[in-house]
């Protein structure tokens, strides 16, 4: 192997590791991009099916499978009364509880979806028609039941 050689593969070496080690914190934010338009891409599915249900008969119901990225959780709160349920894995940070779901002046005041992507990465959204039955959190492999009750469409986990 001549000189040539063995810096070419020095060089490379080092250029490999110099893009593994710089490049590292992009590529693990590319997978939490990906991770957060799937959390969202939940959301809507929800608000579409819930939609959807609201304009058929009382008594229509349908199911969905939930998938989410590993360690996020979908959870579904009465608005009037969003308490901790840590029985059904709602248990939000004191903060997050006073500060954003019960002052009025908060936009996350009246959410009934909070999707929990880390302890930092949390949102809220207000879906229409939707009351849940209790305060929940669905983890990935969970199933929703979805149900028309007249006025609002329940939902509950299976």
């Amino acid at each position: 192997m001549n000189a040539e050689m063995v810096f070419a593969i020095i060089f490379a070496i080092i250029l490999m590791g110099f893009l593994f080690s710089m490049g590292f914190e992009q590529i693990l934010s590319i997978f939490g991009v990906s991770g957060q338009a799937q959390m969202q891409s939940a959301v809507r599915n929800v608000e579409r099916l819930s939609g959807e249900l609201y304009h058929l008969a009382e008594g229509s119901s349908n199911t969905y499978p939930v998938s989410l990225p590993s360690g996020s959780k979908l959870c579904f709160l009465k608005q009037s009364k969003p308490e901790p349920n840590p029985a059904r894995n709602w248990n939000p940070e004191p903060f997050i509880y006073n500060n954003m779901l019960l002052d009025p002046q908060n936009q996350y005041f009246g959410s009934n979806v909070w999707i929990y992507f880390t302890p930092t990465k949390q949102e809220g959204y207000k879906i229409s028609s939707l009351e849940p039955v209790y305060n929940f959190c669905a983890l990935s492999g969970s199933s929703l039941y979805f149900e028309n009750k007249g006025v609002f469409v329940s939902v509950e986990l299976l």
